[in-house]
Protein backbone atom coordinates (compact mmCIF):
# COMPACT_ATOMS: atom_id res chain seq x y z
CA UNK A 1 0.00 0.00 0.00
CA UNK A 2 2.93 2.38 0.93
CA UNK A 3 4.22 1.89 -2.57
CA UNK A 4 1.22 2.88 -4.23
CA UNK A 5 1.28 6.15 -2.21
CA UNK A 6 4.62 6.89 -3.25
CA UNK A 7 3.82 6.30 -6.92
CA UNK A 8 0.99 8.71 -6.77
CA UNK A 9 2.38 11.11 -5.13
CA UNK A 10 5.27 11.03 -7.96
CA UNK A 11 2.59 11.06 -10.55
CA UNK A 12 1.38 14.30 -8.59
CA UNK A 13 4.90 16.12 -8.77
CA UNK A 14 5.10 15.32 -12.46
CA UNK A 15 1.75 16.27 -13.27
CA UNK A 16 1.76 19.55 -11.71
CA UNK A 17 5.33 19.78 -13.41
CA UNK A 18 3.36 19.77 -16.56
CA UNK A 19 0.41 22.00 -16.29
CA UNK A 20 2.28 24.78 -14.82
CA UNK A 21 4.02 24.97 -18.63
CA UNK A 22 0.20 25.50 -19.33
CA UNK A 23 -0.68 28.39 -17.18
CA UNK A 24 -0.43 31.62 -19.15
CA UNK A 25 1.11 35.14 -17.27
CA UNK A 26 -2.55 36.15 -15.62
CA UNK A 27 -2.24 32.97 -13.75
CA UNK A 28 -4.97 30.86 -16.06
CA UNK A 29 -4.29 27.39 -16.96
CA UNK A 30 -5.74 26.22 -20.71
CA UNK A 31 -7.16 22.61 -19.40
CA UNK A 32 -7.76 21.81 -22.93
CA UNK A 33 -4.82 22.74 -23.97
CA UNK A 34 -2.93 20.55 -21.62
CA UNK A 35 -5.27 17.65 -22.00
CA UNK A 36 -4.57 17.30 -25.86
CA UNK A 37 -0.75 17.68 -24.93
CA UNK A 38 -0.70 14.83 -22.38
CA UNK A 39 -3.57 12.79 -22.44
CA UNK A 40 -2.06 10.12 -20.23
CA UNK A 41 -0.84 12.53 -17.50
CA UNK A 42 -4.84 13.85 -17.54
CA UNK A 43 -6.39 10.78 -17.23
CA UNK A 44 -4.27 10.06 -13.65
CA UNK A 45 -5.80 13.58 -12.10
CA UNK A 46 -8.82 12.29 -10.77
CA UNK A 47 -6.43 9.63 -9.34
CA UNK A 48 -4.00 11.62 -7.67
CA UNK A 49 -6.23 15.03 -6.94
CA UNK A 50 -9.81 13.80 -6.96
CA UNK A 51 -10.74 15.98 -9.86
CA UNK A 52 -9.78 18.26 -12.34
CA UNK A 53 -10.52 21.38 -9.91
CA UNK A 54 -8.61 20.27 -7.10
CA UNK A 55 -6.15 19.94 -9.11
CA UNK A 56 -6.60 23.57 -10.52
CA UNK A 57 -6.62 24.84 -7.11
CA UNK A 58 -3.31 22.64 -5.77
CA UNK A 59 -1.27 25.12 -8.35
CA UNK A 60 -3.53 28.01 -7.67
CA UNK A 61 -4.65 28.90 -11.15
CA UNK A 62 -7.70 29.59 -13.27
CA UNK A 63 -9.14 26.94 -15.22
CA UNK A 64 -9.92 27.90 -19.23
CA UNK A 65 -11.45 25.66 -21.32
CA UNK A 66 -12.60 28.49 -23.74
CA UNK A 67 -9.57 28.28 -26.13
CA UNK A 68 -10.52 31.15 -27.71
CA UNK A 69 -10.38 32.92 -24.92
CA UNK A 70 -12.69 35.43 -25.88
CA UNK A 71 -15.43 35.79 -23.87
CA UNK A 72 -19.30 34.79 -24.47
CA UNK A 73 -22.62 35.95 -23.54
CA UNK A 74 -22.59 33.47 -21.10
CA UNK A 75 -19.70 34.42 -19.59
CA UNK A 76 -21.16 37.76 -19.55
CA UNK A 77 -24.42 37.23 -18.08
CA UNK A 78 -22.56 34.82 -15.26
CA UNK A 79 -20.00 37.63 -14.10
CA UNK A 80 -22.79 40.07 -13.94
CA UNK A 81 -24.87 38.07 -12.10
CA UNK A 82 -21.98 36.98 -10.16
CA UNK A 83 -21.64 41.05 -9.45
CA UNK A 84 -24.90 41.47 -8.10
CA UNK A 85 -25.05 38.91 -6.10
CA UNK A 86 -21.99 40.08 -4.43
CA UNK A 87 -23.55 43.85 -4.51
CA UNK A 88 -26.38 42.47 -2.83
CA UNK A 89 -24.45 41.48 0.54
CA UNK A 90 -23.98 37.91 -0.35
CA UNK A 91 -20.04 36.00 0.22
CA UNK A 92 -18.86 33.89 -2.30
CA UNK A 93 -19.51 30.92 0.94
CA UNK A 94 -23.37 32.11 0.57
CA UNK A 95 -23.47 31.99 -2.91
CA UNK A 96 -21.97 28.60 -2.79
CA UNK A 97 -24.25 26.96 -0.98
CA UNK A 98 -27.27 28.33 -2.89
CA UNK A 99 -25.50 25.83 -5.83
CA UNK A 100 -24.27 23.29 -3.50
CA UNK A 101 -20.49 23.59 -4.93
CA UNK A 102 -17.57 24.71 -3.28
CA UNK A 103 -17.04 28.74 -2.19
CA UNK A 104 -13.32 28.02 -4.03
CA UNK A 105 -15.38 26.70 -6.67
CA UNK A 106 -17.43 29.80 -6.58
CA UNK A 107 -14.42 31.98 -6.16
CA UNK A 108 -12.92 30.53 -9.25
CA UNK A 109 -15.30 31.60 -11.21
CA UNK A 110 -15.78 34.76 -10.46
CA UNK A 111 -11.96 35.34 -10.65
CA UNK A 112 -11.65 33.51 -14.13
CA UNK A 113 -14.51 35.71 -15.39
CA UNK A 114 -13.19 38.90 -14.07
CA UNK A 115 -9.77 38.15 -15.99
CA UNK A 116 -10.74 37.11 -19.33
CA UNK A 117 -13.41 40.04 -19.63
CA UNK A 118 -11.16 42.51 -18.62
CA UNK A 119 -8.73 41.54 -20.78
CA UNK A 120 -11.29 41.78 -23.61
CA UNK A 121 -12.37 45.13 -23.02
CA UNK A 122 -11.83 48.03 -25.30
Amino acid sequence: METKTKKTEEWKMQIIKKMKKYIDDRGILNISEFRNDNPKEYSKIPMCFGSVDNAVEVLGAIKLTNQKNTPTLKMMLAYDYLELLVKQGNTMGSIAKKYDVSRANVNQLYTGLKKILSTNES
